[in-house]
């Protein structure tokens, strides 16, 4: 099983018994999930294929998402496929997101504490809004 990752170069502090030992640069690995909008559906359409380019996708740090996963968890989807309906986000596969659920998924994300310093929920309320208006399905793909 592979997980994609972003990593980011930050200072680590290494503390011991409330001591600074050392300071060194770090790479810090950050699971993610990808949202976007599919522009065209079909009912016979199945999305087993990692495509993110094709629907446009913006990345949510994993620890985000899991934040707002209990919330979501009422929200009707499906999975792999519209033939597969379930309830909430697949977390390691890949989520068909329909219209009719888009007004909860953005009142979820709207709602988080963590909305107003996130630039990444921020871009997704933005991502679930347009897609709101143009009555289209989101895709989801997880870690």
């Amino acid at each position: 099983m592979f997980i994609r990752v972003k990593t980011l170069n930050l200072n680590y502090f290494n503390f011991s018994l409330a001591k600074q030992v050392s300071t060194e640069k770090r790479r810090l690995i950050i699971p993610y999930h990808e949202f976007g909008i599919v522009e065209d559906i079909n009912i016979e359409q199945n999305f087993n294929n990692y495509s993110p380019q094709k629907f446009n996708c913006i990345s949510v740090d994993d620890d985000i998402i899991n934040d707002l996963y209990e919330h979501l968890s009422i929200m009707k989807t499906y999975y792999h496929s519209l033939d597969r309906p379930e309830f909430g986000l697949a977390n390691w596969g890949i989520t068909i997101i329909p219209p009719q659920s888009l007004s909860l998924f953005y009142d979820v994300v709207a709602s988080s504490k963590i909305i107003k310093k996130s630039i990444e929920l921020n871009d997704l309320a933005t991502k679930i809004n347009q897609a709101k208006k143009e009555q289209k399905y989101m895709i989801h793909y997880g870690i």
